[in-house]
């Protein structure tokens, strides 16, 4: 896989809380431009996200679609301080006709996620440990239609965590290994069950 766009703070500036202008995956040029590339090869048309902050992630996911994304599932536990309404605000100025909504919850306390969670690609950025990341995989696996995107990859213990769960699950793989990002990520593909044959 290769990275589609070299800038995206451009395309997003009008959203980039000053707070994060200078942090390293704001201005590094490659962060958000992987997330752009994610969603130009898989054009989702719904997103779920685990850890959302001001939803850069899924913004730029977005943006880079074709045709914008319709929903958005956004969990998250605000132990950052940040508020889950500034992530629904930013995404609303830059798709106002798609739907979305909003879980408040520990994703290492919770054990489902609302059953019309349901989403064509799923973003893992939560918990950045071993066990939490399998949780958070957990939660997203039957939400997702097609693909699991896990960040923050470069440490080994999340990667490892992957790793277990899909060991673990008939019907995923990892497809792609981002090692040249910022952070790192692993994409996770689902199967899709086969059509029986019509007798």
């Amino acid at each position: 896989m290769q990275k589609e766009i070299d800038n995206i703070i451009p395309i997003m500036n009008c959203i980039i809380h000053p707070d994060d202008i200078l942090k390293p995956w704001a201005k590094s040029r490659n962060n958000y431009e992987w997330y752009y590339t994610f969603g130009h090869t898989f054009q989702p048309i719904s997103i779920l996200e685990i850890g959302v902050s001001r939803g850069y992630s899924s913004i730029a996911m977005g943006l880079g679609c074709t045709i914008p994304p319709l929903h958005f599932f956004l969990i998250d536990s605000q132990l950052d301080g940040i508020p889950i309404t500034t992530a629904i605000q930013n995404i609303n100025q830059i798709f106002p006709n798609a739907i979305v909504e909003t879980l408040i919850a520990d994703s290492q306390i919770i054990e489902s996620l609302p059953s019309h969670f349901i989403a064509d690609v799923s973003h893992v950025d939560g918990c950045h440990t071993f066990g939490g990341v399998q949780k958070e995989l957990a939660l997203v696996y039957p939400c997702t239609r097609y693909y699991i995107i896990v960040d923050d990859t470069h440490g080994d213990y999340i990667a490892n965590g992957v790793r277990e769960f899909v060991s673990t699950h008939d019907n995923i793989q990892i497809i792609h290994e981002i090692t040249e990002s910022l952070t790192g990520q692993m994409i996770l593909e689902k199967s899709q069950p086969k059509k029986r044959k019509k007798l």
